[in-house]
């Protein structure tokens, strides 16, 4: 029986925890709920701040040791597989949500951990510097593991940072998936503050996004700031479909009144 994950993990950010760490206790909780075999994957030093991370993450139960539905999907993901499965429960833990939604919406080619504090300290996430700093170290290793990017870590005065796959924003809307559609009323209402601040109201169309019928393409493009057009074409669209659209769009604009 799976474990439940924490509820409150209010401004908490996980440190001290590699990927490679990460993986190791993510297998030995899948076999074995003791905390010598912990020990022996991890290093006994290093099992708090493991267990505190998978429980911040929403992983496992560090009281247990048990795995949650999501740490066991990780666990027994392929090989194939465990990239989107990690990717999916990164973006279960809203602070780590909110900054990979931001480094989709600037497009970022390499980020650092100095731009995910940034990130974070802008929204007061987290109770200092510090603890964003050990939790950016957490976030750039696992975004390698879940196929984001490639992590260097910082040696010799180096910067710690992330060389980031140009199709991040791809990634992350097949790792959300289409939800279920809203009501226009739902649509409509404004949201709120928390939900802005938990990614929501993200230039990224992701949440927002409704199914399209089938034989139907959904596509998403990002018409000027802050506004996103939804297009759903034939799945087997042609060339000469593309050119027919292509002279109707040039057809709608109103003519420029000078109004800037």
């Amino acid at each position: 029986m799976a474990a439940t994950p924490e509820k409150d993990r209010t401004n908490q950010l996980p440190y001290r925890t590699t990927k490679e760490k990460f993986e190791k206790a993510i297998q030995v909780l899948r076999q074995s709920q003791t905390v010598d075999a912990l020990d022996v994957a991890v290093g006994q030093s290093d099992r708090p701040f493991i267990l505190r991370t998978l429980g911040i993450l929403g992983m496992a139960d560090p009281k247990t040791l048990k795995l949650t539905d999501m740490g066991l999907r990780i666990a027994y993901a392929t090989e194939n597989d465990r990239p989107l499965a990690v990717l999916r429960g990164i973006l279960g833990f809203a602070p780590f949500k909110i900054a990979l939604l931001e480094l989709a919406r600037r497009k970022s080619k390499s980020v650092s951990v100095a731009d995910l504090v940034g990130i974070w300290g802008e929204r007061e996430i987290g109770i200092n510097d510090a603890a964003r700093d050990g939790a950016a170290l957490v976030l750039c290793s696992m975004m390698e593991t879940a196929g984001l990017g490639t992590f260097y870590a910082g040696r010799r005065g180096s910067v710690s940072r992330v060389d980031v796959q140009a199709d991040l924003q791809d990634r992350l809307v097949a790792a959300l998936g289409a939800p279920q559609a809203t009501t226009d009323k739902q649509s409509q209402e404004p949201r709120s503050q928390d939900d802005r601040n938990n990614g929501r109201d993200s230039d990224i169309p992701i949440e927002r996004t409704v199914r399209p019928e089938a034989g139907f393409v959904r596509h998403n493009y990002q018409l000027r700031r802050g506004m996103v057009i939804n297009l759903d074409l034939p799945e087997d669209l042609t060339t000469k479909e593309v050119d027919r659209l292509t002279k109707w769009l040039a057809t709608l604009p109103l003519e420029d009144q000078g109004g800037g």
